[in-house]
């Protein structure tokens, strides 16, 4: 699932419609989307609950069956942005596990937030720049993420794959190292632009497991 798709819960099509099919989950994804456009649009201050639901065209008190306040939305946001990063890993297959893999998941991480630059910026401004320092939300979906990585970095190595001593730290770092690289060049070209960057983040990888 596309990343806005997963974060918002956005609603394209027909099959989406199928995909969520409880009423209470259309209605969490009208309000979560229409907080989101007018988040980008106001600022997170400026938005009030009223001018959400009005949007979403659901009453005030529905909202409060959701949410107990506009911070939990941009929390839901940003948990569920975690979290597609860490289901990210289903390109990863421990039972045949390929260096390529991996490749395959940087390039699959990158489409995707390209797809939805204005979520992605969204999700680093100033309104939910709080939550980044939230140490007990960032730790459940990091280690969630490592304990994956390092079982495929496992299996790879006992096939051979990966030729260098590893650890579960090792996988931690290359967790953090993917993650940050990727979002600077996507957000502010740095070290360099995407495609660069990528593909040297590739390298990187190779020359340390291989």
């Amino acid at each position: 699932m596309g990343f806005k798709k997963y974060v918002l819960g956005v609603i394209h099509t027909s099959e989406d419609y199928e995909m969520y099919s409880s009423k209470a989950l259309l209605t969490k994804s009208d309000i979560m989307f229409s907080a989101f456009t007018l988040f980008s649009k106001k600022g997170f201050n400026k938005t009030s609950v009223r001018e959400i639901v009005e949007m979403a065209g659901v009453a005030k008190g529905t909202f409060y069956l959701y949410f107990e306040t506009k911070e939990d939305i941009l929390r839901a946001m940003y948990v569920r942005a975690l979290e597609w990063f860490t289901n990210s890993l289903s390109t990863l297959d421990i039972a045949n596990p390929s260096i390529e893999q991996i490749e395959v998941l940087i390039d699959y991480i990158v489409d995707m937030m390209q797809k939805d630059l204005e979520l992605v910026k969204f999700l680093h401004g100033t309104d939910i720049l709080e939550l980044h320092n939230d140490k007990t939300l960032i730790e459940k979906e990091t280690d969630r993420f490592v304990r994956y990585f390092y079982s495929w970095g496992l299996s790879a190595k006992e096939k051979g794959i990966v030729k260098k001593d590893v650890n579960e730290l090792t996988f931690k770092i290359l967790y953090l190292t993917i993650h940050e690289m990727l979002e600077r060049a996507i957000l502010y070209e740095f070290p360099s632009n995407v495609k660069d960057t990528k593909e040297e983040l590739k390298k990187i990888i190779r020359l340390l497991l291989c």
